[in-house]
């Protein structure tokens, strides 16, 4: 799949026929499983991609068409920059901490898709958006929909409680923590957004560890990606009271502020710092402000 998809530039539909022939060549072929069993376990696993994989997808995508269709998402827009107005900021905020908390109570696709949506809105392109969200994703997991990894992991290996899985799981995507914030950032704005948002990713990242290293050895493990990303929003925001990024990280990806109506065209490239200028020059010209005033 991935040679195909990434290497090849196949369709995802031809990818993905292709890759099933070879793994039912493998396995029956390589370790004898019977025809009629590989066939069995291939339309389980057709019905299992159909519902709720991609039905949870087509849901996302669906909502995501009628909130841009009522005109709602310019009011989503709205309101993540309520919390800054450093896309990068709310990325990372959308990702990595609403991110895992849609991971833990729904999981599968659904996490990925809609905060795809979501960074979408904030002003990132679509590739960009899908990056950070496949690469935000990678933390929660480990304790998606309420915990039911731990689970399948504690019974696969043999461990009637699943406090004996748990507690590990959890320091290794503490751990985990530490790093993904940064990567995202860099994914975001590359070396910029690191400069000028590390304060906001290392106070993030490490909240989301220390949460998620104390509650996953307590009995309440099922709910540690809810803890951690409620509490690391609730601190983050708080931190953007204090603080706020160095630069404008809003004229890299160009991003216009939805709060001010005469910026409201946000599209996904680089912006020309002259042509940025030029908008300031005539916002302040509209509201009465001689050019070059503070």
């Amino acid at each position: 799949m991935l040679v195909t998809l990434g290497a090849l530039r196949w369709k995802a539909h031809v990818a993905a026929v292709f890759s099933w022939l070879v793994a039912a060549a493998v396995a029956v072929a390589g370790f004898g499983m019977p025809l009629h069993m590989t066939m069995a376990t291939s339309a389980h696993g057709f019905a299992y991609g159909i519902f709720p994989i991609v039905f949870i997808l087509l849901s996302a995508i669906w909502m995501y068409e009628v909130t841009v269709t009522s005109g709602r998402f310019d009011d989503l827009r709205r309101t993540f920059f309520l919390v800054s107005d450093d896309p990068s900021v709310v990325g990372l905020l959308v990702a990595f901490c609403f991110g895992g908390l849609l991971e833990a109570l729904a999981g599968y696709g659904a996490p990925v898709a809609i905060t795809a949506a979501m960074l979408v809105a904030v002003g990132h392109s679509a590739l960009r958006s899908a990056l950070v969200a496949l690469l935000a994703n990678t933390v929660p997991v480990a304790f998606g929909v309420v915990g039911l990894p731990i689970l399948m992991a504690a019974r696969v290996g043999g461990f009637d409680d699943p406090l004996a899985v748990s507690p590990i799981a959890g320091r290794l995507t503490a751990i985990l923590c530490l790093v993904v914030p940064f990567l995202l950032l860099a994914v975001m704005d590359g070396r910029k957004g690191i400069r000028e948002c590390w304060p906001v990713g290392l106070v993030v990242g490490a909240t989301f560890a220390i949460t998620k290293w104390i509650v996953s050895a307590t009995s309440l493990f099922h709910l540690t990606e809810m803890f951690a990303s409620v509490i690391s929003v609730a601190i983050a925001i708080a931190f953007l009271r204090l603080w706020r990024p160095s630069g404008a990280a809003a004229a890299t990806i160009r991003v216009a502020h939805p709060l001010d109506p005469d910026l409201e065209a946000a599209s996904a490239g680089p912006v020309d710092p002259g042509d940025a200028e030029a908008v300031n020059r005539g916002s302040r010209h509209r509201a009465g402000v001689p050019n070059g005033a503070g």
